[in-house]
């Protein structure tokens, strides 16, 4: 999605492995997903799979289990945090992997 909301169009992109495994693949030509995510939002942070790994560990010690996708909004909140004064992150899903459940310990 970031790459589509860069070039402004849907476009092919390769994709690489990720914990964050919901959000993996491309973006559907037609799909309402692209054009709803040009109007509401209004700024990205690309983070890492270290950051991704950091912040679903980060959750689980507070007794949170959160899949990959929720646990890339948390690492933007967190590598984001001196920026903003308020913040939520709906941090739902909780379908891990047996691979992304060893990459936790």
């Amino acid at each position: 999605m970031y790459e589509c909301l860069q070039a402004g169009r849907i476009i092919e992109f390769p994709e690489e492995p990720t914990l964050s495994e919901s959000t993996a693949g491309g973006v559907e030509p037609g799909s309402i997903t692209f054009q709803l995510c040009q109007r509401v939002i209004d700024r990205r942070i690309v983070v890492s799979e270290e950051e991704i790994l950091q912040a679903m560990r980060w959750a689980r010690q507070l007794g949170w289990h959160l899949e990959g996708a929720a646990g890339v909004a948390l690492a933007a909140a967190i590598r984001d945090a001196e920026r903003i004064t308020a913040t939520a992150v709906i941090a739902c899903g909780a379908n891990t992997s047996p691979e992304v459940e060893k990459r936790l310990r």
